[in-house]
Protein backbone atom coordinates (compact mmCIF):
# COMPACT_ATOMS: atom_id res chain seq x y z
CA UNK A 1 0.00 0.00 0.00
CA UNK A 2 1.32 3.55 -0.98
CA UNK A 3 2.29 5.46 2.07
CA UNK A 4 0.03 8.94 1.75
CA UNK A 5 2.39 11.71 1.13
CA UNK A 6 1.58 13.48 4.36
CA UNK A 7 2.55 10.67 6.73
CA UNK A 8 5.98 10.23 4.95
CA UNK A 9 7.05 14.26 5.56
CA UNK A 10 4.74 14.80 8.82
CA UNK A 11 8.15 13.93 10.95
CA UNK A 12 9.53 17.62 9.30
CA UNK A 13 6.24 19.67 10.29
CA UNK A 14 8.20 20.32 14.05
CA UNK A 15 11.57 21.32 12.25
CA UNK A 16 9.19 23.36 9.94
CA UNK A 17 7.65 25.71 13.26
CA UNK A 18 10.98 25.18 15.40
CA UNK A 19 12.88 26.62 12.37
CA UNK A 20 10.42 29.48 11.00
CA UNK A 21 9.67 30.62 14.70
CA UNK A 22 13.08 30.31 15.76
CA UNK A 23 14.22 32.67 13.07
CA UNK A 24 11.34 34.85 13.79
CA UNK A 25 12.33 35.34 17.63
CA UNK A 26 16.36 36.04 17.19
CA UNK A 27 15.73 38.39 14.82
CA UNK A 28 13.04 39.83 17.31
CA UNK A 29 15.72 39.84 20.43
CA UNK A 30 18.07 40.43 18.13
CA UNK A 31 16.38 43.87 17.28
CA UNK A 32 15.44 44.84 20.89
CA UNK A 33 19.38 45.01 21.36
CA UNK A 34 20.21 47.14 18.28
CA UNK A 35 17.82 50.07 20.31
CA UNK A 36 17.60 48.79 24.07
CA UNK A 37 16.92 52.33 25.34
CA UNK A 38 14.11 52.19 22.66
CA UNK A 39 13.18 48.64 23.94
CA UNK A 40 12.88 49.95 27.46
CA UNK A 41 10.91 53.18 26.88
CA UNK A 42 8.21 50.70 25.03
CA UNK A 43 8.11 48.18 27.87
CA UNK A 44 7.97 51.18 30.16
CA UNK A 45 4.82 52.85 28.20
CA UNK A 46 3.20 49.81 27.76
CA UNK A 47 3.06 49.39 32.14
CA UNK A 48 5.64 46.72 32.26
CA UNK A 49 7.28 47.09 35.86
CA UNK A 50 10.97 46.85 36.28
CA UNK A 51 10.99 47.95 32.57
CA UNK A 52 14.73 47.62 31.98
CA UNK A 53 15.38 44.26 33.70
CA UNK A 54 12.37 42.84 31.63
CA UNK A 55 13.92 44.84 28.60
CA UNK A 56 16.63 42.83 28.83
CA UNK A 57 15.15 39.60 29.82
CA UNK A 58 12.85 39.22 27.08
CA UNK A 59 16.05 40.50 24.46
CA UNK A 60 17.76 37.71 25.88
CA UNK A 61 15.08 34.61 25.94
CA UNK A 62 14.02 35.52 22.43
CA UNK A 63 17.81 36.23 21.05
CA UNK A 64 18.51 32.57 23.09
CA UNK A 65 15.62 30.49 22.89
CA UNK A 66 15.34 31.55 18.98
CA UNK A 67 18.76 29.94 18.64
CA UNK A 68 17.47 26.85 20.56
CA UNK A 69 14.15 26.04 18.78
CA UNK A 70 16.36 26.38 15.36
CA UNK A 71 18.34 23.89 16.60
CA UNK A 72 16.04 21.45 18.45
CA UNK A 73 17.62 22.05 21.54
CA UNK A 74 15.93 22.99 24.61
CA UNK A 75 12.95 22.66 22.90
CA UNK A 76 10.10 22.43 25.39
CA UNK A 77 12.02 25.25 27.56
CA UNK A 78 12.66 27.26 25.19
CA UNK A 79 9.14 26.84 23.62
CA UNK A 80 7.92 27.66 27.50
CA UNK A 81 9.95 30.90 27.99
CA UNK A 82 9.15 32.39 24.65
CA UNK A 83 5.24 31.15 24.98
CA UNK A 84 5.16 33.24 28.60
CA UNK A 85 6.26 36.17 26.73
CA UNK A 86 4.28 35.95 23.65
CA UNK A 87 1.08 35.44 26.20
CA UNK A 88 2.34 39.01 27.42
CA UNK A 89 2.42 40.06 24.33
CA UNK A 90 -0.75 39.05 23.41
CA UNK A 91 -2.19 40.55 26.10
CA UNK A 92 -0.69 43.99 25.89
CA UNK A 93 -1.39 43.75 22.14
CA UNK A 94 -5.06 43.48 22.44
CA UNK A 95 -5.64 46.28 24.08
CA UNK A 96 -4.81 48.00 20.54
CA UNK A 97 -7.26 45.75 18.85
CA UNK A 98 -7.48 41.97 17.47
CA UNK A 99 -5.32 43.07 14.55
CA UNK A 100 -2.25 44.08 16.68
CA UNK A 101 -2.52 40.71 18.24
CA UNK A 102 -2.68 38.10 15.92
CA UNK A 103 0.92 37.96 15.10
CA UNK A 104 1.74 37.41 19.29
CA UNK A 105 -1.32 34.98 19.22
CA UNK A 106 0.09 32.92 16.08
CA UNK A 107 3.40 32.43 17.96
CA UNK A 108 1.70 32.09 21.44
CA UNK A 109 -0.05 28.36 19.59
CA UNK A 110 3.48 27.89 18.03
CA UNK A 111 5.54 27.68 21.26
CA UNK A 112 2.22 25.78 22.68
CA UNK A 113 2.45 23.42 20.11
CA UNK A 114 6.13 23.19 20.82
CA UNK A 115 6.14 22.99 24.05
CA UNK A 116 3.51 19.84 23.69
CA UNK A 117 5.29 17.81 21.40
CA UNK A 118 8.81 18.80 21.80
CA UNK A 119 11.73 18.94 18.88
CA UNK A 120 10.40 16.37 17.09
CA UNK A 121 12.23 13.67 15.18
CA UNK A 122 14.82 15.56 13.81
CA UNK A 123 16.14 17.48 16.56
CA UNK A 124 18.85 17.53 18.60
CA UNK A 125 16.62 17.13 21.76
CA UNK A 126 15.10 14.06 19.94
CA UNK A 127 13.67 10.81 22.28
CA UNK A 128 16.22 8.58 21.90
CA UNK A 129 15.30 4.77 21.84
CA UNK A 130 17.06 2.42 23.94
Amino acid sequence: MAEHWGQRWSSWAPVVLRVVAGIIFVYSGWTKFQDMQATIGFFGQAGIPAANFFAYLVAIIELVGGIALIAGLWTRVAAKLLGIIMLVATLLSLQQGFQMATLPLVMLAVCFSLFCTGGGKHSIDRPRSM
